[in-house]
């Protein structure tokens, strides 16, 4: 089960540390409850060095 609550030591992603070139990632699972009961899952992904970033639906997962 998920807990909510305030993540320890957090920082926004500006102030982490950058690279110098291209394709590191820093990835996060968002995870929302739907109108039918069910969960959509996002990835995001930003690219530490030029912020470019890709949202994507994850599939559902749940069991049958």
């Amino acid at each position: 089960m998920y807990r909510r609550g305030i993540i320890g030591e957090r920082r926004w992603i500006e102030e982490r540390i950058l690279r110098d070139e291209l394709g590191h990632y820093e990835l996060d699972f968002i995870v929302s409850p739907t109108k039918s009961g069910g969960k959509a899952v996002l990835l995001v992904e930003v690219d530490t060095l030029s912020k470019q970033t890709m949202i994507e639906l994850m599939p559902n997962r749940t069991k049958p």
